[in-house]
């Protein structure tokens, strides 16, 4: 089971693919999202976001927003 990761702005949606993992810096500390985590709402902290898919890590830098999980689907409203 993968989850489905977007990274949307206030223009459009700047990423949008399936990934197993994803690790970024929240205001109450990092976490990591794994296929089925509890629907969660919360605040991005600037920092760095891990992305795994396919046995490969990506790196990217984020500068804060807000992470929404629900069903296996991860958006990021990035500022």
């Amino acid at each position: 089971m993968k989850l489905v990761l977007e990274i949307i702005t206030p223009t459009k949606v700047v990423l949008s693919e399936e990934v197993d993992e994803v690790t970024l810096p929240t205001v109450n500390g990092e976490i990591s999202i794994l296929p089925n985590h509890i629907d969660l709402l919360t605040k991005i902290k600037p920092g760095e976001m891990i992305v795994h898919r396919n046995n490969k890590t990506e790196a990217y830098v984020i500068t804060g927003g807000f992470l929404e999980i629900n069903h296996n689907h991860v958006n990021i409203l990035a500022d």
